[in-house]
């Protein structure tokens, strides 16, 4: 079985499917500036570069689209020119409105309805959502992979509070900083990328973008950990894979009350606590460090390479056999 996925991040969050006994080939897509050449450093012929970008026969296509991206208009042709079993992959909870045509969203749901055989979705909290707009397509649920993390490493640094991801205010970078001045004999720490342009509290250590090994070692020496994003239009929490990293380091997780958090805190209640997504709810919040920590018991088979790749061989036999 010819399997191609089409993300542009597939290889990042998706390389667990290499293990499955299918080709696999992950492709970035055929974007038309990309697919002109009109990029640095491209020096290629054009027709070199037709034959790079265009389409891939396969038994199936799985394609990771955002909702209302142009891209939908290669399901089509990857169905009429290969017969290709469709898969389309989506994070978004929001596929009723287009940010800029109402036409073009209109489009966009009529050609997934149409032409893909099955949706799959992370979280799976997503799926009866996603049914009351895609009606006539099998959606199935799937979480992300979460490898088995590196051994401990013995670190000097402890940090009683951390911050894990984009410095930005949808992440409420600005929250934490706060929280931080209510704690001034507590070491706060910030990982991720971006920049923050307020001056930091002195007890608060800025480590930057670190990565995902790093990012692990140091959560092993994290008391508590705050994610305390804040819904923006288009925009909340999905599926948090730092959550699910911090509870298995042995972090206890505060984060808003947005879409993904609520589903992993269903499953992982005794690790974690949900805000309300208000400035003054995480003002309030009151960390109680002496508290002793919970020895997660949780089952995380869910996140596993192999109880994953048993859910896509079993979506793309099931499928090809109704098509």
């Amino acid at each position: 079985m010819k399997v191609v996925f089409y993300h542009p991040n597939g290889q990042k969050y998706f390389d667990y499917l290499n293990q499955l006994p299918v080709n696999m080939e992950f492709r970035s897509y055929p974007y038309f500036r990309r697919f002109l050449g009109y990029h640095r450093g491209d020096t290629k012929t054009i027709p070199k570069r037709f034959s790079n970008k265009f389409p891939r026969a396969a038994d199936v296509a799985i394609f990771g689209l955002a909702p209302f991206d142009m891209n939908v208009f290669l399901i089509p042709v990857q169905k009429a020119l290969f017969g290709s079993m469709i898969v389309y992959h989506t994070s978004y909870p929001d596929h009723t409105r287009g940010r800029l045509f109402t036409w073009f969203a209109a489009v966009f749901r009529l050609i997934i309805n149409k032409y893909v055989d099955c949706i799959v979705c992370t979280p799976p909290i997503l799926v009866d959502k996603l049914k009351l707009v895609y009606p006539d397509v099998h959606i199935e649920g799937i979480d992300h992979n979460i490898p088995n993390l590196v051994q401990k490493q013995s670190l000097k640094e402890v940090y009683d509070v951390g911050f894990i991801g984009e410095k930005s205010y949808k992440k409420g970078i600005d929250r934490f900083l706060n929280l931080a001045r209510r704690y001034p004999d507590r070491r706060f720490v910030v990982i991720g990328s971006g920049i923050i342009l307020e001056e930091l509290p002195k007890n608060v250590t800025d480590l930057g973008y670190l990565s995902r090994s790093e990012t692990i070692s140091y959560m092993e020496n994290i008391r508590f950990v705050v994610l305390p994003s804040r819904k923006v239009t288009g925009w909340e929490e999905l599926y948090s894979m730092v959550i699910v990293e911090a509870i298995k380091s042995g972090c206890y997780v505060f984060a808003s009350n947005h879409i993904g958090p609520k589903f992993l805190f269903e499953r992982h209640s005794n690790k974690m606590s949900l805000i309300s997504d208000e400035d003054c709810s995480w003002q309030n919040l009151n960390l109680d460090f002496n508290e002793m920590p919970i020895n997660s018991r949780d089952d995380f088979s869910h996140y596993s390479a192999e109880n994953l790749n048993k859910k896509w061989l079993s979506i793309f036999n099931s499928n090809i056999s109704r098509s």
